[in-house]
């Protein structure tokens, strides 16, 4: 079962094993923001490990100082979602201040398979 919360920054749904993100077009996803995600994930999750998915359907930008705080300790990967080779770009050079599994697709379906093969016995 999926849970939608909405903001105006962001669509965030939550399922058993994993989180998407679907930043809202335009937006610079800074660290305000990030904090108020963690703590909606926080507060979802508690400290069962997850795997945050990003569905970059739509533009916007990011402040990679996000990297650095990794204050979400039981985010177990990454999966970035887009068909625009910009964003596979710029998903690379995250890949390299991201110190966890990683992961590209072009699907949002081969993301969501991908995530949940990581905690088979919860999905």
């Amino acid at each position: 079962m999926k849970t939608l919360y909405t903001t105006e920054f962001y669509d965030l749904t939550f399922s058993e094993t994993y989180a998407i993100i679907r930043v809202k077009k335009g937006v610079h996803l800074d660290l305000k923001i990030t904090n108020e995600l963690r703590h909606k994930l926080r507060s979802h999750y508690k400290n069962r490990p997850i795997v945050l998915i990003a569905d970059r359907e739509n533009d916007h930008d990011i402040d990679f100082a996000i990297y650095k705080q990794n204050r979400l300790k039981n985010t177990q990967a990454l999966a970035i979602v887009s068909r625009n080779k910009a964003e596979r770009e710029r998903a690379m050079l995250e890949q390299e201040i991201f110190d966890k599994s990683f992961a590209f697709f072009e699907r949002l379906e081969d993301a969501e398979n991908w995530a949940i093969s990581f905690f088979p016995t919860r999905s």
